[in-house]
């Protein structure tokens, strides 16, 4: 059977080459990093630079595949990072772990569909002890989400983990 080889470069000097029968994109680094969507020329599926200490990730048209950090190690109350779904989503999950000696405080999912006004999805959780969390919403379409921790009492190291699909 032949082999066919092809090489694909655009004006910014982006290139994509088969190595080990895998196709590797460059996109820049660091600010300059960029998407690299692939298509079918009905579905979309985005490969995403990642952002606060995640690596690249998959986005798809439904959600996105690998979990995103929206608060990493904290020790405080604090508002987690927005998470970008690329379009809106009808179902959320967060993932939380909390270490240390919490005796009270609450999670709670929020959710936005402009990345700027966020209104809490009325899904939360109780943290009175070391442990795992979930907090889910189904059915309430939104964009962006984060996570939010208020009442703190006790130490905590928490790290909360989200993931998105229509």
């Amino acid at each position: 059977m032949p082999s066919m080889y092809v090489g694909i470069s655009d004006a910014s000097e982006n290139k994509a080459t088969v190595s080990g029968g895998a196709l590797q994109v460059s996109t820049g680094s660091g600010a300059t990093a960029s998407s690299v969507k692939i298509t079918d020329g009905t579905n979309v599926v985005n490969v995403v630079p990642g952002g606060a200490g995640n690596g690249p990730e998959l986005s798809v048209s439904t959600g996105f595949v690998n979990p995103v950090t929206t608060l990493n190690a904290v020790a405080a109350n604090t508002t987690g990072a927005t998470v970008d779904a690329g379009a809106a989503q009808t179902n959320w999950c967060a993932v939380a772990v909390a270490g240390a000696t919490p005796t009270a405080g609450t999670l709670t999912l929020e959710l936005s569909v402009d990345g700027v006004a966020f209104v809490s999805s009325s899904v939360t959780a109780s943290v009175t002890a070391a442990g795992n969390f979930l907090l889910a919403s189904t059915g309430r379409a939104a964009r962006y989400a984060r996570v939010s921790l208020t009442g703190l009492t006790g130490t905590i190291s928490l790290t909360v983990k989200m993931m998105a699909a229509d």
